[in-house]
């Protein structure tokens, strides 16, 4: 049998699932594959890594019905350098033909019947969010995930969903974020800790909405013709809500542009592991660091003041990452002490939406 396709159309589904998939490690030849399933001119296209999978369907020209793999890589690179409007596929036993005007490629494949078991989830437990609103979420705490981290709960973005409120919280224990949106159905419980790439597949999709769907240990990203399934990661997560301090502490209020201005600078000077840099904080704010092989540097940071003075050490990679996501204009820190997190967040956001940082000082001894 043969399959006619749109290269376009092919072309960006391939981008989708190999957006999710590629660049995750396994030593399975099989998950080095697609999967195409074609049955009453739909073609199913899938992938998977074994911790989630991807699955996205289009119409085609064909005739009968067939189940074959195809090679990630090489086949991917044939579709994303041709020119013409349509390819044709024919799988033919123990390889797959690929053919366009005056071109054909043979590849050599692996049994369909291998390729693990792509799972879907049913309607049962299933809610809508905005598509735009989930991603925005993701972003603003993804990059505080830890990476492989021995305690699993810290590689994964925990989704809560409780009392109408959506929360989305990452952390590598020496930084949190969370995210929270209201207005969700009062009805909606959900606690499970997934995995940062499987929200990739958001991007790479121009849907308005996204369709959340969840049982047992597995979680999906739904649209209309592809989905996005994984495995959830061992929790529980940590209690983040009894870290949170509830004090207003010591203030300082600035302009997030000339903060963040003034960590580039600083940038030269970090030392690793550390990134260390020191902040003097009173009515006179002071942002100092220094590289042996460098030098040092001091810069003086005009803002809001009100609290006890203090100096406190910060991870300046970490802090400068922190202030790069704060949207609005101007940022505000609450500090505790020289060992205690520091709460930042931004000044004067009025939304449905809400979101914070915590980030761990450096001890000197």
């Amino acid at each position: 049998m043969k399959i006619v396709i749109e290269t376009k159309l092919l072309m960006r589904v391939l981008k989708e699932i190999t957006k999710v998939i590629t660049g995750t490690k396994t030593t399975l030849d099989i998950l080095q594959n697609f999967l195409f399933e074609i049955e009453n001119n739909e073609l199913k296209i899938s992938a998977t890594n074994l911790d989630y999978s991807v699955q996205s369907k289009i119409i085609v020209e064909s005739e009968g019905s067939a189940k074959f793999t195809l090679p990630i890589r090489a086949f991917t690179n044939i579709i994303s350098s041709l020119d013409t409007e349509t390819v044709e596929i024919e799988p033919t036993g123990n390889s797959v033909i690929v053919k366009t005007n005056g071109s054909k490629y043979n590849l050599s494949v692996h049994p369909a019947e291998d390729f693990p078991k792509i799972l879907t989830i049913p309607e049962d437990n299933s809610f809508i969010l905005d598509k735009y609103t989930l991603e925005r979420g993701v972003g603003k705490v993804e990059f505080c995930v830890a990476s492989n981290d021995p305690r699993p709960f810290l590689n994964g973005v925990l989704v809560k969903v409780k009392n109408g409120e959506l929360h989305l919280v990452g952390s590598d224990a020496h930084r949190l974020g969370l995210w929270i949106q209201r207005g969700l159905p009062e009805e909606i419980n959900l606690e499970v800790i997934v995995y940062p790439g499987v929200f990739d597949f958001l991007q790479a999709r121009e849907d308005d909405t996204v369709e959340i769907r969840f049982m047992d240990n597995f979680f999906g990203l739904y649209f209309p013709d592809a989905f996005v399934t994984s495995k959830t990661l061992e929790g529980p997560y940590a209690d983040y809500m009894g870290i949170m301090p509830q004090e207003e502490g010591t203030v300082f209020q600035t302009e997030t542009r000339k903060l963040l201005s003034i960590l580039r600078r600083a940038k030269e000077f970090f030392t690793p592991p550390y990134n260390s840099i020191r902040w003097s904080l009173s009515s006179s704010s002071i942002i100092s660091a220094q590289n042996p092989d460098i030098g040092e540097m001091e810069e003086r940071l005009e803002g809001e003041f009100t609290g006890e003075e203090m100096e406190i050490i910060l991870n300046g990679k970490y802090l400068t990452e922190i202030v790069r996501h704060i949207d609005s204009d101007e940022i505000r820190f609450h500090f505790y002490g020289t060992t205690a997190p520091v709460k930042i967040e931004p000044a004067g956001l009025e939304s449905e939406e809400e979101y914070l940082y915590l980030l761990m000082p450096i001890y000197e001894e």
